[in-house]
């Protein structure tokens, strides 16, 4: 049986906990479509943005999930939260500008 959530906060934590971990997922994706060859043109278009806000969302973290991965064989939930970092980091900065 599914937990109840008892408080609204409850929900607030576990729905921004999920969205988390869809980010992740997310720029998994986009790092393992980059490794592939495609082009930041086709990320976007595959996100329903363009190439330029594509880039500015994710070069960023993949850069540092990757520079991460090549300093430690990281397993992958520590690279999970390594990408969730990354994300957090680079929305911090999109939000200062």
């Amino acid at each position: 049986m599914p937990r109840v959530l008892d408080r609204p906060t409850d929900r607030v934590r576990a729905v921004s906990t999920a969205i988390a971990q869809q980010e992740a997922q997310l720029l998994k994706a986009v790092a393992e479509a980059r490794e592939a060859g495609e082009p930041w043109e086709a990320i976007g278009r595959a996100l329903g943005t363009s190439r330029q806000a594509a880039w500015e969302r994710f070069y960023r973290a993949i850069e540092t999930l990757r520079a991460d991965q090549e300093r430690s064989d990281l397993d992958e939930a520590a690279a999970e939260t390594v990408a969730r970092e990354a994300l957090a980091h680079t929305r911090r900065d999109r939000r200062e500008r």
